[in-house]
């Protein structure tokens, strides 16, 4: 209602287009997680190429933030499933670790027996024991100091996709040093039914 600057103009755009983006993310992350009734795609999925592809998309974010990102994973250990839900999964549990990390994020793919593991680490302030309990829970955010920005979905569409794939999400800390462990096990194509 009243005159700005060109400037002025272009900062309110920016401020529109961001919140928009993030009431977009938002709403895609609740279709996500109400579609759990919805049928997924029964197909061999090289995990570890699902975890690089991953990785390889979230690599712009890390070196904007100066943090290093490295994937190392065994390729050739199929799960069954959906490639793009399982993807999406371990680009949630990326994003979650880059948002604490202070200079590394390793992800790791191997398999033992008939169970596949990815395991993304990060060198941040770890989970407290609250978010260890509850931050796969729908809209769950931890104490503001310690969980920054975000919708509270992530985690939560993380296990989500676990639990279609008949696996699991493990939340922990690390043993040695500092930083959170998050483990997603599913089982290997030759056990899995989904």
């Amino acid at each position: 209602m009243q005159e700005r600057t060109p400037e002025a103009y272009r900062a309110a755009l920016l401020r529109l287009q961001r919140e928009t983006q993030r009431l977009e993310t938002l709403a895609q992350s609740l279709i996500l997680t109400t579609r759990d009734d919805a049928a997924i795609a029964v197909n061999p999925v090289d995990i570890g190429v699902a975890a690089e592809h991953a990785a390889e998309h979230m690599q712009p974010l890390a070196s904007a933030r100066g943090i290093a990102l490295t994937c190392g994973v065994a390729t050739g250990i199929d799960v069954v499933g959906d490639a793009d839900m399982l993807e999406r999964a371990i680009v949630v549990l990326i994003d979650n670790a880059l948002r604490f990390a202070r200079k590394r994020v390793d992800v790791t793919v191997d398999a033992t027996g008939d169970v596949a593991t990815i395991v993304v680490r990060d060198d941040g302030p770890g989970f407290s024991d609250a978010a260890r309990d509850a931050a796969t829970q729908r809209f769950w955010r931890d104490d503001p100091a310690r969980s920054g920005s975000g919708t509270g979905l992530g985690l939560a569409i993380a296990r989500s996709i676990a639990e279609r794939h008949r696996g699991t999400l493990a939340l922990d800390n690390a043993t040695v040093g500092t930083g959170a462990v998050v483990t997603l096990t599913l089982p290997a194509a030759a056990a899995a039914t989904v």
